[in-house]
């Protein structure tokens, strides 16, 4: 088993199923057979890092989601996380996993056909070309605040939020001076690892004020 009983445990306390538990450890498996190849995580993950760097790491925010039905788009998906992490945990959204990479959308739709997952879909684009519209859009890590919400405003709606998920506080104040502020509403949310000493913030985006 991949996940270990911390990660089983986190899962469990922001209401997953067994059943959804179990289809994050057969996406876990899936994705660690086919790294060595498509090096999707970096090659050398072991399942401690998996448990805790990339599958807490991606729920920290999930309690801050909004209830209901939301169209959601992760950008630079690459291995999944976040967004087919979190298609898997909620089935009453829907998401779009933009990626630019062919085999890494290969990874991901053969990933979404094994799980029998019906709430998600694959683009195989650069993410400013994509203009499909929705409500949230996510990204971990994948490039600076300002460049983000640059390539990605053809997405938005008129009440479209984005979530960008980083890391240490200083960097991120360093990319929201690249951000104008008469355009965009930010705020930056800490987020509190349980099992690892990390900075975990959310920058969470907006038009207008």
């Amino acid at each position: 088993m991949i996940l270990n009983s911390n990660a089983c445990s986190y899962l469990k306390s922001i209401g997953a199923s067994e059943g959804q538990v179990e289809a994050v450890e057969k996406y876990l498996s899936i994705l660690k057979s086919q790294n060595q190849n498509l090096n999707l995580i970096g090659r050398n993950e072991t399942d401690l890092r998996i448990s805790h760097h990339h599958v807490v790491d991606c729920l920290l925010p999930i309690e801050l989601m909004p209830k209901g039905s939301l169209s959601i788009a992760d950008i630079g998906s690459g291995a999944g996380f976040p967004g087919l992490l979190w298609a898997i945990l909620m089935p009453e959204k829907k998401f779009l996993l933009v990626e630019k990479s062919p085999k890494k959308c290969q990874f991901l739709t053969h990933t979404i056909t094994e799980l029998q997952l019906k709430n998600v879909r694959v683009c195989n684009s650069k993410c400013s070309d994509v203009t499909e519209q929705v409500d949230l859009i996510a990204s971990r890590a994948m490039t600076s605040v300002s460049d983000l919400l640059n390539q990605t405003e053809k997405m938005q709606k008129s009440k479209t939020e984005w979530w960008l998920l980083k890391g240490l506080k200083s960097s991120i104040d360093h990319e929201l001076i690249e951000v104008d502020s008469a355009v965009w509403c930010i705020d930056v949310v800490e987020l509190k690892h349980p099992y690892e000493d990390v900075s975990r913030h959310l920058v969470c985006a907006k038009k207008g004020r």
